[in-house]
């Protein structure tokens, strides 16, 4: 119980960290000014730490089954708030003509990414099940993920996920940023 305990400070650290990290703002050009936020702050120091491993006597990590149970307790969180958020909204827009084309738009999109990303990864070699992985993190969908975790147990699958997730939620938070403060 007292790991435990250890453990759960060193994560709330690392996510007090990462919250402070996101509130940082960066002043550029034309008065516009990008933070990393909630979201991609924690995410870019737990990064950097996990990948220091450890500092002093902080281990950077957290064994492999308290990982799991959080990850998939968040994606069960994640999803039922957004539906919960969402849902009206969604019903009220989604079977108009403008719903009708932004689904249009989104599928169309999705499948020439993912046909382009299916080349890309054959053409370097890519293992299927970390295409696969490669997939779900291009469209930033974890419930993809947890998908294909419930029909495969391989580590690749994550690592795939993890390599363009990150990636792409940053560069989304950054984008969002410039579109909306031009």
């Amino acid at each position: 119980m007292d790991d435990l305990k250890w453990i759960l400070v060193d994560v709330f650290q690392a996510l007090a960290a990462g919250l402070l990290v996101g509130l940082v703002k960066v002043p550029i050009p034309g008065g516009i000014s990008l933070s990393l936020g909630a979201a991609a702050g924690p995410l870019v120091v737990g990064m950097i730490l996990g990948r220091q491993e450890r500092t002093g006597r902080i281990v950077w990590g957290l064994p492999n089954s308290a990982n799991l149970t959080i990850r998939q307790l968040g994606l069960l969180l994640f999803l039922a708030a957004t539906g919960l958020a969402s849902g009206q909204a969604f019903v009220s827009q989604a079977f108009t003509g403008a719903g009708l084309r932004i689904v249009i738009t989104g599928v169309i999109v999705v499948v020439i990414t993912d046909i382009i990303l299916g080349v890309v990864a054959r053409m370097f070699g890519t293992s299927p099940i970390r295409a696969a992985g490669l997939l779900a993190g291009l469209i930033s969908q974890p419930a993809i993920l947890a998908y294909g975790n419930s029909k495969v147990d391989d580590e690749r699958l994550d690592a795939g996920f993890t390599a363009l997730f990150a990636l792409g939620m940053i560069a989304k938070v950054i984008l969002v940023q410039l579109i909306v403060g031009i």
